[in-house]
């Protein structure tokens, strides 16, 4: 009901893409995920990802310094201690077949 009425106050004011924008806002807002026993599972992004998939695929740290160009900065990363770059995003999502949007927050 809210994203409606903010989608018709934005058509009368002339910013029908500002009401659109708040629709898409809060329903990524107010939607949850859920897993099978229905507890809230949570966005998983950046280095924590980059943890998961190294663990649930079985990969070591040192498979993937060639795309960090160093062991000290692969260490750094994966740890959590430092924030993947861009183009750190790109070469792993090249390498491990995802897209880069997974390593963005919501």
């Amino acid at each position: 009901m809210w994203d409606e009425l903010l989608i018709e106050a934005g058509k009368r004011l002339g910013f029908m893409f500002f009401g659109y924008l708040v629709k898409e806002g809060l329903k990524r807002f107010f939607q949850h995920k859920r897993n099978n026993s229905g507890q809230l599972v949570h966005d998983i992004y950046g280095t924590d990802l980059l943890r998961v998939i190294l663990k649930d695929h079985y990969l070591q740290s040192q498979e993937i310094i060639d795309i960090f160009g160093s062991e000290a900065t692969c260490n750094l990363i994966v740890s959590g201690q430092q924030e993947l770059t861009i183009g750190q995003i790109q070469k792993l999502s090249k390498r491990l077949l995802i897209s880069p949007m997974a390593f963005y927050p919501l």
